[in-house]
């Protein structure tokens, strides 16, 4: 009898299922959004752990000049260089500075990137593939494409980059720098910015000297460069160095705690998605509840006759709850899949504070929590139908037959 009671509950859903398309409906939307919400938050966090990982952030130590941040006792001199590399525990330290750098050929019609010196992380390459190359005075690293042209066209070519000189207090001219191009890199890569140029250090202080209007020992011996990244021999001497750096007037913080702190937009979005989400399941109990009690009220003739044809308590209970349940699955499915564009929408439109979170253009939400939350859901709205459907299952059949 039971197998009866389930295709009688599908018919009957079916017959019935404009009535219960404002239940999908409420289902599909809420699942959507608190899915997208959640599974990008956790994508985002997921991808900062990943990124710390690979680039070994937990022995590495960054340092920005303190000019470039308001302060001005302290600067990244040669001088400044030398003390940090003599603190105890210090492996090795890198510095580096962002210049401008244009290009613009007959194919491309301009762009503009940030040049900088490849550090610790290492960016995934496009071409060639494998590891990025050891970049030699005169080359340069692309991303694959930037503002819309694709660079891969230009690899293994010189070409000559547009820079900028000082000429006098706010003042400045155009210059050319010419520089061969070694590869691409994947332009999803966000650690450090977007439309990022590689160059070797010593094109890098080159530029930056002339920005600043002056020669190349000048500029390490008075401006110094905009930061460092100090690499420690294991993690256990990070705290020593940061507290030598600390003493030196710097404000220096790991690399593993610049990927953990992801954009307080995204944890909010975490936190109210969790809220929401919790809020919508009892949402969705209630409501399925609510539809099979409104059921069982206006079938009271049909639930007498299925009684008096042998329909037990539990068949009975099972052939009015299907319904919701039903419901139930559909907008938990519908919902899945509205979430998949709901969360390539969230990214686009969080724009830069997405890279920062080293989310791509093409991330998706991670399964965990939209599955965790599809499958209460849909727990939610089986135990409110049932619980409403027990009152189907209880009346006595003499008694509904006999009802108006």
């Amino acid at each position: 009898m039971t197998r009866a009671a389930l295709v009688y509950g599908v018919r009957a859903a079916w017959a019935r299922r404009r009535r219960l398309l404002p239940l999908v409906g409420l289902l599909a939307v809420g699942i959507g959004i608190v899915a997208a919400t959640t599974g990008i938050a956790s994508r985002a966090d997921s991808a900062a752990r990943e990124t710390a990982e690979r680039d070994g952030a937990g022995r590495i130590v960054e340092v920005e000049n303190v000019q470039a941040t308001g302060g001005a006792a302290s600067r990244l001199t040669t001088a400044t260089l030398d003390r940090i590399r003599a603190i105890d525990g210090v492996r090795e330290v890198l510095p580096t500075s962002e210049v401008p750098l244009g290009l613009k050929t007959d194919e491309i019609p301009g762009v503009l990137m940030t040049a900088t010196t490849l550090q610790t992380s290492r960016p995934p390459m496009i071409e060639p593939a494998g590891d990025p190359p050891a970049l030699k005075r005169g080359q340069v690293l692309l991303p694959d494409s930037a503002q819309g042209s694709s660079l891969r066209g230009v690899i293994g070519s010189e070409q000559e980059f547009e820079t900028q000189r000082a000429t006098a207090a706010g003042e400045g001219e155009g210059q050319g720098y010419p520089l061969r191009i070694a590869g691409t890199y994947d332009p999803t890569y966000q650690v450090d910015g977007r439309d990022v140029a590689y160059l070797s250090l010593a094109d890098t202080e080159r530029l930056a000297a002339d920005v600043n209007g002056m020669n190349v020992e000048q500029f390490r011996r008075e401006v110094g460069f905009d930061s460092a990244q100090v690499v420690a021999t294991d993690a256990a001497a990070v705290q020593r160095i940061l507290g030598a750096m600390q003493g030196l007037g710097f404000a220096a913080t790991t690399l593993t705690q610049r990927y953990s702190e992801l954009p307080t937009v995204l944890t909010l979005a975490r936190v109210l998605g969790s809220a929401l989400g919790v809020l919508l399941v009892i949402v969705i109990g209630a409501a399925a509840a609510t539809q099979t009690a409104l059921s069982v009220r206006s079938r009271w003739n049909e639930i007498g006759v299925l009684r008096a044809v042998g329909y037990g308590r539990r068949d009975t209970m099972l052939a009015f709850a299907i319904e919701a349940v039903l419901a139930t699955v559909a907008g938990v499915v519908l919902g899945i899949l509205l979430c998949l564009p709901l969360s390539l929408a969230l990214v686009r439109v969080l724009g830069d504070t997405a890279d920062e979170a080293y989310l791509t253009g093409s991330s998706l939400p991670t399964p965990g929590p939209v599955a965790l939350f599809a499958v209460l859901t849909l727990v939610a709205g089986c135990v409110g139908a049932l619980f409403a459907a027990r009152r189907a299952a209880r009346l006595d059949p003499s008694t509904v037959l006999r009802a108006p």
